[in-house]
């Protein structure tokens, strides 16, 4: 016994030795906060580079032939002071460089815990047979990465000692050198573990402004913004820097206002917005809870897509928010009353923003340039390649203006995913086409669960979608411009209306001009004075498993006898009288033409959640301004909407909640927690409003056909009993 507790002491001890002589060591003088300092060096004197990298070019003997590809020397012939020869070199291949690949520390001993720090080392260009400047010849260049998986762009480095900060959330740092024609030597990595604390920076009783706070704020800290109304400068054209931080309101938006203060198109021009971001923010840049509000930026020339794009605060984009080549993260906003030529309330040029529980209300695009222009994007405009989501938002209430696109949203060259968002009350005071949504030429949109209501336009007044001529692609100068996608799946497209409607009528709930659409599990009704257009779509059947009044297709139905002699020039929104038998007139699967029974189908507030015999979902008034509400309760219905269960059979249905028909519903709340429940057992009688009690399995009455049935028929037969009795 005795003996195996001095091996245990001696493997112990030995354990500790190797950790230390790997480089660690404990920093006596570290803040409370710092556990551990991880050092590494290598001066190349022995091959363990060969061994501590996790990837590297080849190791290739000194004087030896090269190799036919790129590959490291140990070159006793070159050396860089302290240490001198031998160094490490660095030879390409038909241009291709060398590389070596580090993930430090290269013995881990900490659990996954932050990492700082830096990696220093000496570099000279070098030719085949001497040392020479950077600026005749040699390259090099590094990249660095948390997880081995995203890298950052290299960044070319020139003779000279180099100093790398490294840094990473995961307790790994992971470095990739390359070059060709260059030496290394003296590398040295220092690397301190500490626990996150980031700073909390509070404006005004710490800073005086937003943009003070942001100003001094490093990568992972917060501002915090006290409830109050900030103005003037420092607290709008709010500039984040490319931080990877947290604005936030303390209090939420109803509490903490941005008052941008612009001034109406006919005073004096005034340009301000509530952010601008230019300086490729990610989305680790949040910007949280605050009321952004009247902001105004006049003028109305934006390049064209075929001109270049020059970084510009004047550009008349994004009244509330402009991101420009920016990725942040939108969250718990509202946008009021914001007015420019491209997304009133955001406007997005070749960014990726999230835009989550935002309101984005009474925003306007257009009318604030000398001509008076048309504007795109009441709410939110995305052009160049731009590619948004946007969930849980309400977009209400927003404008364009006269021969405008987009009186919620508009997209061109870009894309959307837009999720579980209310679109209602969009429109324009003059001609607009898309109330709801634009979709224009070379964009990519997915539309799910989503409320599209109530909105205006003088052609697609719920959604309008197009795509450019093949003929003319000399618009842009960009031929994706000539395809558009677009999905509409599980919305309901409901009392929209066309503005001075006369025939042939365009789509009102839906208008699409040469678009590649999907509209699946889809409820279009109440729309005036028609539901559906789609004209020289490439799929034979893009409307499938939809509830659509009238029936789809029905572009019959609203077009005369002689197309000859229709007295209105339909050619700007579905190509011409001419090509009328271009319109999609095909059957497809699953749609039907029956009342979806809405909880309450009139304006102004109509509930769009279908009747149940089994379970309708209510939602809780706002209690309180600041959005407290009563968990929503379920009621039954004397009657059940056909389109319970009538959604396309290879669609996910496990969110809704049980009974559910195991089949999704259509409408915006299919495949929801808030999805009407199913009546299991209405599929044996197409008359299941009216089933005779003799006839129906739900023996127990409890909405479910189960085994608890099954037992209830078993006990009354075994008794000699009928189970109905």
């Amino acid at each position: 016994m005795k003996f195996v507790k001095i091996c245990a002491k001696t493997a112990l001890f030995a354990f500790i030795l190797a950790i230390l002589e790997a480089g660690f060591c404990l920093d006596a003088n570290a803040e409370y906060k710092d556990l551990w300092i991880y050092t590494y060096d290598d001066d190349f004197s022995t091959h363990k580079a060969r061994t501590d990298s996790y990837d590297h070019s080849v190791f290739w003997p000194e004087n030896a032939f090269p190799p036919a590809e790129p590959y490291l020397v140990y070159s006793s012939r070159y050396g860089i002071p302290p240490s001198g020869p031998p160094g490490l070199l660095f030879n390409g291949f038909k241009g291709k460089p060398a590389h070596l690949n580090y993930c430090f520390p290269v013995i881990s001993a900490q659990q996954m815990m932050p990492l700082k720090g830096k990696l220093e080392f000496d570099l000279k260009l070098a030719r085949e047979t001497e040392i020479i400047s950077a600026e005749e010849g040699g390259s090099f260049s590094y990249s660095i990465s948390p997880d081995g998986k995203y890298w950052s762009l290299p960044v070319p480095l020139k003779s000279g000692h180099q100093e790398i900060p490294l840094g990473s959330e995961q307790g790994t740092c992971y470095v990739s050198l390359s070059g060709q024609k260059a030496v290394i030597d003296n590398l040295e990595v220092i690397l301190k573990s500490y626990e996150p604390e980031p700073d909390v920076l509070l404006v005004p009783s710490e800073y005086p402004t937003i943009q003070d706070a942001v100003n001094a704020s490093a990568n992972g800290d917060t501002v915090e913004v006290e409830p109050g109304t900030y103005t003037g400068e420092g607290n709008t054209n709010i500039e984040l820097l490319g931080k990877a931080i947290t604005v936030r309101s303390a209090k939420g938006p109803l509490r903490t206002i941005i008052e941008c203060g612009g001034i109406s198109i006919n005073a004096e021009t005034f340009n301000s917005r509530g952010f601008y971001l230019h300086q490729a923010e990610r989305r680790d840049t949040v910007i949280e809870g605050f009321t952004i509000q009247n902001g105004i930026i006049h003028g109305s020339e934006i390049p064209a897509d075929n001109m270049r794009w020059n970084l510009d605060p004047s550009h008349p984009i994004g009244a509330g928010i402009n991101c420009e080549f920016a990725s942040p993260t939108i969250r718990n906003c509202r946008i009021m009353n914001c007015g420019t030529e491209l997304g009133g309330g955001i406007g997005c040029v070749g960014a990726n923003p999230v835009i989550e529980n935002c309101n984005i209300q009474g925003c306007r695009a257009g009318g604030y340039g000398p001509c008076e222009s048309g504007g795109r994007g009441g709410a939110i405009g995305m052009i160049r390649h731009s590619n948004a989501s946007i969930f849980n938002c309400e977009i209400k209430y927003n404008m364009g203006y006269y021969n405008s696109g987009g009186g919620g949203i508009y997209t061109r060259r870009s894309s959307a995913r837009i999720n579980r968002c209310d679109i209602s009350g969009n429109g324009a005071g003059g001609s607009i086409a898309g109330g709801g949504i634009y979709c224009g030429p070379g964009s990519r949109m997915a539309v799910e669960n989503s409320l599209i209501w109530n909105n205006q336009a003088n052609c697609g007044a719920g959604i309008y979608t197009e795509r450019d001529s093949y003929e003319n692609p000399a618009v842009t100068d960009c031929p994706e411009c000539c395809h558009t996608y677009l999905l509409v799946k599980n919305c309901t497209i409901a009392h929209n209306q066309l503005l001075y409607p006369m025939p042939i009528y365009p789509g009102s709930g839906i208008h699409a001009n040469g678009t590649d659409i999907y509209v699946r599990n889809c409820i279009v009704w109440h729309n005036k004075p028609t539901q559906i257009i789609i004209y020289k779509a490439p799929c034979k059947c893009p409307v499938t498993f939809s509830n659509v009044q009238g029936g789809y297709p029905n572009s019959l139905m609203y077009l005369p006898e002689d197309p000859d002699s229709a007295n209105y020039d339909l050619t700007e929104y579905i190509g011409g009288a001419a090509d009328i038998e271009n319109i999609n007139i095909c059957d497809a699967a699953g749609n039907i033409d029956e009342k979806p029974l809405f909880a309450n189908p009139e304006l102004p507030e109509p509930d769009y959640h279908l009747k149940s015999l089994t379970g309708r979902y209510v939602e809780s008034p706002v209690l309180e301004p600041d959005a407290m509400t009563k968990p929503g309760y379920w009621v039954k219905d004397d009657v059940h909407s056909p389109s319970i269960d009538a959604g396309d059979t290879d669609d996910p249905f496990r969110r809704e909640p049980r009974p559910n028909g195991y089949r999704v519903n259509m409408g915006a709340y299919g495949n929801t927690r808030q999805a009407s429940k199913s009546v299991l057992w209405h599929i044996l009688n197409p008359e299941y409003n009216e089933i005779p009690e003799d006839r129906n399995p739900d023996v127990n009455h409890d909405g479910r056909v189960d085994f608890k049935d099954v037992a209830e028929i078993g006990k009354h037969w075994l008794l000699g009993q009928e189970a109905s009795e």
